[in-house]
């Protein structure tokens, strides 16, 4: 793989990192948490596609990860900075009975590298403007664009975070969807041995109210700790008129 291309996989998989700042154990509970006395850490969790009001937690999100699966499809773009600097991801995923997905990386308004995988083949370009097929195992595409899928990025976290100590700030739009609005800054009470977040960065996380999937995610002033300061954008939510179709 492009040294780049390692280079900004590393920094996804840190990025996910940030989540997990967020705590590591339940027996804390976030301010505003509804956890009675008698149960310390005790989670009041909404149902399925339930409605959390503001101050209650969401309990496990972990589902979130593979619940962008469930989707018809879906676009997910992102913007951030790596040790190669800025960067600009657009990806494209469809699900179904015949899945595809293109992926395409930019640095200001130049093409660097751009992939299309339908079925068995694919398509890539290093940044040459030309497409060469079926020269890359499809498994290295596809675990190269995993890493920029926020539903790994999502289970990477899960492994070790609480998202229970994100502050609920309730139900909004987002991104077209009813999504509970998650946030964490430094003042957010986190777990005992939970790395402190930075004075003035803040994580917030939105959650589809229907499906738990991951809609939007943004963390600011984390660039001096971990080099990744990240936005994503999950639209087109089952959008029909999303495709993906091979290079002419």
């Amino acid at each position: 793989m492009h040294r780049r291309r390692t280079a900004l996989v590393i920094s996804m998989l840190a990025a996910s990192s940030l989540l997990a700042a967020c705590g590591t154990s339940s027996s804390s509970a976030a301010p505003g948490d509804t956890a009675g006395a008698g149960s310390p850490g005790a989670q009041t969790t909404p149902a399925p596609g339930a409605t959390a009001a503001p101050g209650q937690t969401i309990g496990d999100l972990s589902g979130a990860a593979s619940a962008l699966a469930n989707l018809s499809s879906y676009k997910v773009t992102m913007a951030g900075s790596a040790g190669t600097g800025p960067f600009n991801v657009e990806l494209v995923k469809i699900n179904g009975a015949s899945p595809a997905t293109s992926f395409i990386e930019t640095s200001g308004s130049a093409v660097v590298f751009r992939v299309i995988l339908i079925g068995t083949d694919n398509w890539v370009d290093q940044g040459t403007g030309t497409y060469a097929k079926n020269l890359v195992p499809n498994s290295t595409l596809t675990g190269m664009m995993g890493a920029f899928d926020p539903g790994t990025m999502f289970s990477n976290a899960s492994r070790v975070a609480n998202f229970g100590a994100l502050e609920n700030k309730g139900a909004e739009s987002k991104n077209g969807v009813q999504a509970i609005h998650l946030h964490a800054d430094q003042n957010t009470q986190l777990p005992a041995g939970a790395s402190p977040i930075p004075a003035g960065a803040t994580i917030d996380l939105w959650v589809a109210v229907d499906g738990q999937y991951l809609v939007a995610l943004e963390t600011v002033g984390f660039g001096a700790v971990s080099g990744t300061d990240l936005t994503i954008e999950v639209t087109n939510i089952n959008d029909p008129s999303l495709t993906v179709t091979p290079p002419s």
